[in-house]
Formats: C-alpha cells, structure tokens, sequence
C-alpha cells in the first residue's frame, strides 16, 4: 500500500496540486481514492468514480473522500454531476479498452472530450495515465496519438501520460 499511496502523491505533484489555488476536480477510476485524498490534503475538492467494489470502497469512506460507481463510457463519462470541474484526472485508466479489439478510437475520444467539456469551467484540462498494449509497448496507436496532438495535447509516450486542454 506505502507504493500506491507514493505513487498517488506523486500524480498530485506531477499535475500541480501542490502549487495551485484549490479547485474542483474529477478523478475517472479512481480505485482506492489514494489519489482523491492526497489531493484533499493539497486544499483541492475531488470526487472520483469507478466500478463498484466492496474492498475500495471501505478504503475510500475510512480515506473521507466522495468515490461514486459509475461505468465510464465516450458518451457518458460521468453521471449526473454538477459543472464547474477545473480538472479531469485518470490514472492507469482501463475504461478505454485498452487492449482489447474495442480500445476506443478518435470517435469515442471526441464524444468522451465532448461530453467532459460539458461539465468543465473555462481552462480545463485532462490529464490522464493510460495503459501501454502489451503487445506494442506503446499506450497510444499512432492514429490516437495524432489526435491528441492535433488538439494541443502535452504527451509523454513512453510513459502513457497526456494532458489535453478542454478548450473548444
């Protein structure tokens, strides 16, 4: 638990919960909600979703942080949630079918950001972890790849990690 709770820490220094003013936040699987409670401890409010889960879910109530179920998809990346997210977050995501014969391509992205924008305040951004295929190596296919770089995306292939303004 001591490396995810380090890990959590650290994807909260590395978007730059420590040096912002507090803002809102939604975590997209959000497991234990490590993440979700580092980023209280920072002054941030954070609600995080993932799958039900009995075990993460204890964790997550005795952590005081908000973990809702949800089962993300392009079209509905979060259930019914008040606006004004300032920030995006999903580390180590699967809900993109990584891996799988359905990994969501440029569509799915676009109805995904779409529908993210929706709940977002002006200067959102994404930031994301996502997994590498097992079989390439790279999280990112090249089609994907041009599509997060044709809107303004911040990639670090190698380690999967992008973060993608929300702007229009």
């Amino acid at each position: 638990m001591d490396r995810l709770v380090r890990r959590s820490v650290g994807w909260a220094y590395l978007v730059g919960l420590d040096r912002r003013p507090p803002i809102r936040l939604l975590d997209l699987g959000c497991h234990y909600g490590l993440f979700l409670h580092a980023c209280g401890q920072f002054g941030h409010e954070a609600v995080g979703l993932d799958l039900p889960d009995p075990l993460r879910e204890r964790v997550a109530e005795r952590l005081g942080v908000t973990r809702l179920e949800h089962r993300i998809t392009p079209e509905h990346p979060a259930p019914d949630l008040a606006t004004g997210f300032d920030l995006f977050t999903g580390f180590n995501v699967t809900f993109n079918g990584h891996a799988t014969p359905t990994v969501w391509g440029p569509r799915e992205w676009d109805a995904f950001t779409s529908n993210l924008r929706a709940m977002a305040n002006p200067g959102a951004r994404l930031w994301l972890r996502l997994h590498p295929n097992r079989k390439t190596g790279h999280a990112l296919t090249p089609v994907l790849k041009q599509w997060f770089q044709h809107r303004g995306a911040w990639i670090r292939p190698r380690a999967g990690m992008v973060s993608l303004p929300l702007e229009p």
